[in-house]
């Protein structure tokens, strides 16, 4: 069985589900707050239960997979997220609005974790690699479309209806599923026996030296892109004073500029295999945190070094996410759906923190993000070097 490229297609579509889970409804939040009658950060708690559904979910569906086989979730994620939507769209207290964004984090994560298993399944190294990297491109969408997406429907339906056109959409995902998506786990090579022998499988991973240092990398990656989200609107807006419009075009032209790396790393992955490629990315991430860290430090804050180093941050994402993915699984492909568990977990944990810390010297300080992405980007170039002394012993 082959990762062709109409599956990869469809592996993306229920990945892109995670994103849309926070995004698509974003511009519809002082109305939602108006009917749940809460203050502003009351309802932005909608975002955290996604993200705390998001973070559970995926202990849960990535170690289920490898028991039960990866293509019942892909169809179950979808079809829970949809009930979980239309739940969304009934609610009348802020509590169960609460409530069903957990459960809709928790089912939009079996297209991220699932998906990527399947692709392990199916292909190794440099096939892997390029697998990852397409199905990224289409999930990047996400974020570029979803906010946009809730902005028209918000023109024409309230809030509540955005919630409805995401259960339809997740609903088609489920049918499509359904008639497209194989099982690539055979029953032969699926772990059984309980939570034991997962947690077990857990600890096999994390000992895993070859997977820890490539997460480590995916792990600085995330938090680098999760400061610059939570981090930028204030930056721009409030410090620079970019009008709101203007950070908008900016930050869908990030977006466009990371499915368009996205589509060079694919294309390029023959000829420039995943090691090659996480070298480009965390160079890439290098030379962002220099930008802005020069910038505080010479307090030349201006429109100039900021978006240069935040459109460097999510175009050296492409060269990322993929090949060190696909690195970091050469050793555990037999456990996948438990490694990207974790490695997701461990990712959306991380992120909470991440965007907590950017924001705790004020809205027009931009010396937290300046050391994070300096920290997080020194991380992953002392761990990329590590994986290049693990490979210089084991040969």
């Amino acid at each position: 069985m082959l990762v062709t490229n109409s599956l990869l297609w469809v592996l993306g579509l229920l990945a892109i589900l995670g994103p849309f889970g926070t995004d698509v409804y974003l511009p519809a939040m002082p109305q939602m707050a108006h009917a749940m009658h809460t203050v502003p950060s009351g309802i932005q708690l909608v975002i955290t239960a996604f993200s705390i559904g998001m973070a559970v979910g995926q202990l849960i569906m990535g170690p289920l997979s490898d028991a039960i086989g990866r293509r019942p979730l892909l169809i179950a994620g979808p079809t829970l997220m949809a009930a979980a939507c239309i739940a969304s769209a009934s609610a009348n207290s802020l509590t169960l609005l609460l409530l069903s964004s957990a459960l809709i984090g928790i089912a939009a994560c079996a297209g991220m974790v699932v998906g990527r298993a399947q692709i392990s399944d199916l292909a190794t190294d440099g096939a892997a690699a390029r697998g990852f990297a397409i199905m990224g491109i289409v999930t990047g969408i996400g974020p570029v479309i979803g906010p946009v997406g809730g902005g028209l429907l918000l023109g024409v339906t309230d809030w509540r209806g955005i919630y409805i056109a995401m259960a339809i959409f997740a609903a088609a995902l489920a049918v499509l599923a359904l008639f497209k998506v194989p099982e690539s786990l055979g029953k032969e090579k699926r772990h059984s026996g309980g939570l034991k022998k997962l947690f077990n499988a857990s600890g096999q991973i994390i000992r895993n030296r070859t997977f820890i240092l490539h997460a480590v990398m995916l792990w600085g990656s995330f938090s680098m892109l999760i400061g610059y989200i939570s981090a930028s609107p204030f930056i721009a807006e409030k410090l620079l004073g970019i009008p709101p419009f203007w950070y908008t075009i900016d930050f869908a032209f990030n977006g466009v500029l990371m499915i368009i790396t996205g589509a060079i790393s694919a294309a390029l992955m023959e000829k420039v295999g995943p090691r090659r490629q996480a070298k480009i990315g965390v160079a890439m991430q290098v030379t962002a945190a220099l930008i802005l860290a020069a910038a505080v430090l010479t307090n030349n804050v201006n429109p100039y070094t900021v978006f240069t180093a935040f459109a460097l941050i999510p175009a050296s994402l492409s060269f990322m996410f993929g090949p060190v993915t696909a690195l970091g699984l050469k050793e555990v492909r037999h456990l996948a759906g438990t490694a990207l568990a974790l490695m997701g977990a461990i990712q959306f944990i991380l992120g909470g923190v991440v965007a907590t810390l950017v924001g705790m010297a004020g809205e027009k300080a931009v010396w937290p993000l300046s050391i994070n992405l300096a920290f997080w980007s020194v991380v992953s170039l002392l761990a990329l070097s590590a994986t290049r002394a693990s490979k210089n012993r084991a040969e």
